[in-house]
Order: C-alpha cells, then structure tokens, then sequence
C-alpha cells in the first residue's frame, strides 16, 4: 500500500479544513496574544504608579521635615569615607546624566529609530527624554530646596536641590533605552541583562552625586522614582498602543484569510 504524502500546510484547501475542523483555535490563539500584551502594560502602568505614589509620599515627608536630620548625617557620612583617587571618576560618572550626553543619547538612538522606520519607539523615547526634563524643572521650582553646604561640594551648581535632575534625567533616558531595546532581545536573560544595566547605571550616576556632594540622597532617591516612575508610566502608554495595533493588525489578517 503506497503511503499518503504529507498535505503542505499552506494549501488552501488543508487550511480551511483545520479552521472546520478546529474552529476554536485562532480565537484561541488570539486570546492568547491579547493576555498577555494586556499584561504587559498592565505591569509597567502598576509599576510606574507604585514609583510616582512612592515619590509622592517621599516629597510629602520631606516638606514636612521629617527627612532634613536624616539627609544631613546620610551626607556627611558619605562625605567622610571620600577617597581622593575616585574623585575624578566620580565627576566622569556624574557626567552620564547630564544634559549633554544624554541629549547626545537621545539624538543618537533616536535618529536610529527613524532610519530604521520604528516611529513608535522614536516618539517613546523623545517623550520619555524632552518629560522628563519638564518634570525635573517643575519640581525643582516647586520644592525651591537649597542645595548642600558649600563645605560639602567638589563640584559648582546653581539650581535647587530637590529632586536630582540628573538622576531624574538618567531613569527616564536610560530606562526607556532598556524597556525599548529588550523588546527586541532574543531570549530572557538577554532582556534581565538589560534591564539590570540600566538600573545599575542611573544608581551610579545618583550615587556620585551624592559622593560630588551636590545632592542629599533624599534628592537622589526622589530623581530616580520620579524618573523611573515617569519612563514606565511613558512605556505603558505605547505598550497599550502596541498591543491595540497588533490585535487589528492580526484580526485584519484573520478576517482576510477566511474569506
């Protein structure tokens, strides 16, 4: 008895009879997708907010002057452990988050995103960026904290203290760098590996400003949930437009392929 030959699955005619045959299957397979986009961006908008509520309750303590001991012994403690080697890789450190190299950064890894036609990630990361520094100036003018005694510092500012704007600045940037580049990682590790770098790297950057003496750690801490918390918040909402676009998208096709 010669054998069957295998039925190409592209065929026209096995499609629709695996459609008949299991009707259930690309709603199914759709409903599947849907979960778990939905749960995507479900988990950065919970995040985001737990940091934004977080630093809301740290702003709340701080004008009520429940952290100004606290920050100063904090300070001066760091201040005393300074090793005089470290002072200038802290002042390279420090220049992470500052204006200039995040602009440069941003013009960098936006212009890619343009050249490679990924608009969503282009805007995601230009608001994430150009927001970021909205938040930092606005909070600043609101919260007019002077900066730590002169004693402390190895390095010149003028603005106010409160919150870090270079910390601030480094989360927004760096973590929306992170949650964009690991969406297109192959493998999980590869996309922890990420994520941990960039968290790594924004707490460096507001840990030597509290080293440079610039910053109290309250200032630090309230830069990076406000950052961070800002950034998650920014991914959620393209997070959302994503899977909106992917579920048209697929029932267009599936529509198109049961026709």
């Amino acid at each position: 008895m010669t054998p069957l030959a295998p039925r190409d699955p592209t065929d026209p005619e096995h499609v629709t009879a695996q459609k008949r045959r299991y009707p259930l299957w690309p709603a199914l397979a759709a409903l599947r997708n849907a979960e778990l986009l939905r749960a995507r961006w479900t988990l950065l908008l919970a995040t985001g907010a737990l940091a934004i509520g977080a630093f809301l309750k740290l702003t709340s303590e701080l004008h009520e002057g429940e952290l100004d001991e606290l920050d100063r012994a904090l300070l001066e403690r760091v201040v005393a452990a300074r090793i005089p080697s470290l002072n200038g890789p802290a002042v390279d450190l420090t220049a992470l988050g500052s204006a200039t190299v995040l602009t440069g950064v941003c013009v960098l890894a936006s212009g890619l995103f343009a050249l490679g036609g990924q608009w969503r990630a282009f805007w995601q990361l230009v608001i994430a960026a150009v927001g970021g520094g909205l938040c930092s100036s606005a909070a600043k003018q609101l919260m007019e904290r002077a900066r730590p005694s002169l004693a402390f510092r190895l390095v010149e500012v003028e603005s106010f203290s409160y919150p870090s704007g270079h910390s601030l600045a480094s989360a927004s940037v760096y973590l929306t760098l992170a949650i964009l580049t690991s969406r297109r990682l192959p493998n999980r590790p590869a996309r922890v590996w990420t994520l941990t770098f960039a968290l790594a790297l924004m707490s460096a950057v507001g840990a030597s400003r509290a080293y440079l003496g610039v910053h109290y750690p309250s200032d630090i801490l309230a830069g990076l949930l406000l950052g961070s918390g800002y950034s998650l918040l920014v991914s959620a909402v393209f997070s959302y437009l994503h899977a909106r676009q992917d579920l048209s998208d697929e029932t267009r096709v599936r529509k198109g392929s049961d026709r």
